[in-house]
C-alpha cells in the first residue's frame, strides 16, 4: 500500500490534493488491482505466498503477547495473594492489541 501511495503521490496530482479518507482508498485500490491483474501467474504466487508467511508471523506473535500478558497478570495475583492484598481484577477476554499493529509486521 505505501508503494502504491508513494506513486500515486508522485504521479498524480489529483491524489496529492485528496484527503486521507474513502476517496483516496479507493484509488489505491483501483491502481492495486491494476497492478494485480497486469503480474504473471507466478508473480502473484509469490506475492500469496510472501502474505501468508507475515500474517502467520504476526499472528504467532500476537498470540505470544498475549500468553505473556496472561503469564505476567498471574504471576501479580499470585504475589497480591502472597502478600494479602485482593486480586485484580479478571483478564481480558478480548485482545489489546491486533494482529495488524505495526509492531507485528515481519520483515523479509
Amino acid at each position: 500500500r505505501a508503494v502504491i501511495e508513494k506513486s500515486l503521490f508522485r504521479k498524480s496530482p489529483i491524489f496529492r490534493g485528496m484527503a486521507r479518507g474513502p476517496a483516496s482508498n479507493e484509488k489505491v485500490a483501483q491502481e492495486g488491482a491494476a497492478i494485480w491483474i497486469s503480474m504473471s501467474k507466478k508473480e502473484r504466487d509469490d506475492w500469496v505466498e510472501v502474505s501468508m508467511k507475515d500474517f502467520e508471523q504476526r499472528a504467532v506473535a500476537w498470540k505470544e503477547k498475549e500468553v505473556i500478558e496472561a503469564m505476567i497478570q498471574s504471576m501479580d495475583e499470585e504475589d497480591q495473594e502472597a502478600q494479602g492484598g485482593e486480586a485484580g481484577p479478571p483478564p481480558e477476554t478480548a485482545p489489546s492489541t491486533l494482529p495488524e499493529d505495526d509492531l507485528y509486521i515481519a520483515s523479509s
